[in-house]
């Protein structure tokens, strides 16, 4: 419904079909009600393919050019919305055509006598509105009551109802409602299962710090060169001299190093300390990277002769040094870990509390989804960040469409109860999950043709293969490439059904 904004005129719209190739819409005026024909009435054969803009009041062009416009801004061409609009004046142009009032979703039920619902349990009162006193009072329902207090208010009311009984109508709505809403709105969940592995007698999730106990990660022991660490201290000399009234600059060929009195006062010990303060890590011990920090300075003293003082005057760089060194290290030992994950070590099927359940006021989405496309079975209301016509939302389509998906949920980064498998040095979330008709679980990963053949990309294809490995083909992983030929839902039909 339009009403122009520059005189009293209404445009009342109701669709019967919208078609690219035809715009088919039927408004009616008369009666101030929209209404669709539906009657295969050969007169309407014509008008059925036709737009009618029934207008009342003195802006009549105004009108046309607005509906006008909007069918422009709906992505029909310029023509077809102008040809497809027939408007017809009514006779009686004076006449004010009002908006009909909204139907409730429940109408009121009516009583003969005002009921004592003392005894109703208080959640069922706040349900209801009582309109007027004696006889005739109207029962005002809450449409957006639970099921449960519905069903209850209809036990209520029915014997104070006489032959109108109440309980058809709320059974109606809740069924209404109950189709219109999400699997998580209607109470349900679901499960996608994890790695877990046994560990000090407890199945727990493979985090990556997991990966890093395999491995027997410390700093006990290790190499302490910094191979990526250079000192070149190259002070240069400047002398500025006056001569003839003129200010001079050149640079000296001497070199001059200054020690300040602070940098002579550091021990070994201190820095060591001050090492271990700036650049800790949570996951190693205090007095092992303390230890770790001694034994790096003692080396670049004594092995790569360094002077101490240099270092101090460095400390922040060696800071950085020790800092990234220690992260290449962890790395390493992340990616021995995975190696014995993907190989000696067999996980189990994370499920209960080792499962990432997906339920109602478990998704909370940065970037809802704002387009136009109507999900199907998409787990929750609106999915988090795809935009219309992107390849991750042809993908989505592909997914929403599938007779085979029961429902499935764009998965948050790092969201709070988002699903993830470990890599060697973080989490990766996978782009989808989905529960499937049979039972099955999807998890699918979008990767453009540029990233196929990255380390970080193969690794998550293995961990996705050993989850599906593990879980005896209850779960379908599916790395799906976007540099593939075969078009994106043929590729995911058959990954579905075991044939990619």
């Amino acid at each position: 419904m339009a009403i122009d904004a520059e005189s009293p005129a209404l445009l009342i719209i109701a669709p019967a079909t919208l078609k690219r190739s035809g715009l088919a819409m039927r408004m009616v005026l008369d009666t101030g009600e929209a209404a669709t024909s539906r009657e295969p009435d050969a007169r309407l054969i014509d008008a059925i393919a036709k737009a009618h803009a029934h207008v009342t009041g003195v802006g009549f062009h105004a009108a046309a050019n607005k509906l006008r416009d909007t069918l422009v801004a709906m992505d029909f061409d310029e023509r077809t919305a102008r040809d497809e609009i027939i408007a017809q004046q009514q006779a009686d142009a004076a006449a004010a055509v009002l908006p009909l009032p909204e139907r409730p979703a429940i109408p009121p039920v009516v009583l003969q006598v005002r009921p004592d619902l003392s005894a109703v349990p208080l959640e069922v009162r706040d349900a209801i509105t009582l309109i007027g006193e004696g006889d005739g009072v109207s029962v005002v329902i809450d449409p957006n009551a639970s099921d449960t207090v519905l069903e209850q208010l209809g036990e209520v009311l029915a014997p104070l109802a006489g032959d109108e009984d109440p309980r058809p109508v709320i059974a109606a709505h809740v069924e209404r409602r109950q189709a219109a809403a999400t699997p998580s709105q209607r109470g349900m969940s679901f499960t996608v299962p994890g790695l877990a592995l046994e560990q000090y007698g407890e199945l727990d999730l493979v985090e990556p710090t997991t990966l890093l106990d395999l491995a027997g990660w410390t700093l006990d022991g290790v190499d302490p060169d910094l191979p990526e660490f250079q000192l070149a201290e190259t002070p240069d000399a400047v002398v500025v001299d006056v001569d003839e009234g003129q200010v001079r600059i050149s640079r000296s060929a001497a070199q001059m190093t200054l020690q300040l009195e602070d940098e002579i006062a550091w021990t070994p010990a201190d820095l060591s300390r001050w090492l271990d303060r700036q650049v800790h890590q949570p996951d190693v011990s205090q007095p092992v990277f303390l230890e770790y920090c001694r034994r790096v300075v003692t080396h670049l003293v004594d092995a790569r002769g360094m002077s101490l003082a240099s270092l101090v005057r460095a400390k922040d760089l060696l800071k950085r040094a020790i800092a990234l060194r220690v992260k290449q290290l962890r790395a390493e030992a992340g990616q021995a870990g995975m190696q014995l994950l993907l190989g000696d070590i067999t996980p189990t099927l994370g499920l209960g509390e080792n499962g990432f359940t997906f339920a109602e006021g478990r998704y909370l989405p940065p970037k809802p989804y704002s387009g136009r496309y109507t999900w199907q079975k998409h787990f929750y209301p609106r999915p988090d960040d795809i935009k219309d016509g992107g390849e991750e939302y042809q993908c989505a389509v592909a997914i929403d469409s599938h007779p085979l998906t029961k429902h499935w949920i764009r998965n948050i980064v790092r969201g709070a109860h988002s699903y993830w498998l470990p890599t060697s040095t973080d989490r990766f979330y996978p782009d989808f999950v989905a529960e499937l008709t049979d039972g099955r679980t999807l998890v699918l990963e979008y990767k453009g043709a540029h990233l196929v053949n990255d380390p970080d990309t193969l690794e998550k294809a293995n961990i996705g293969a050993r989850l599906a490995e593990v879980s005896g083909g209850q779960v379908v992983f599916w790395m799906a490439e976007r540099s593939k030929a075969t078009d994106f839902t043929t590729r995911l039909d058959a990954a579905l059904r075991g044939n990619a």
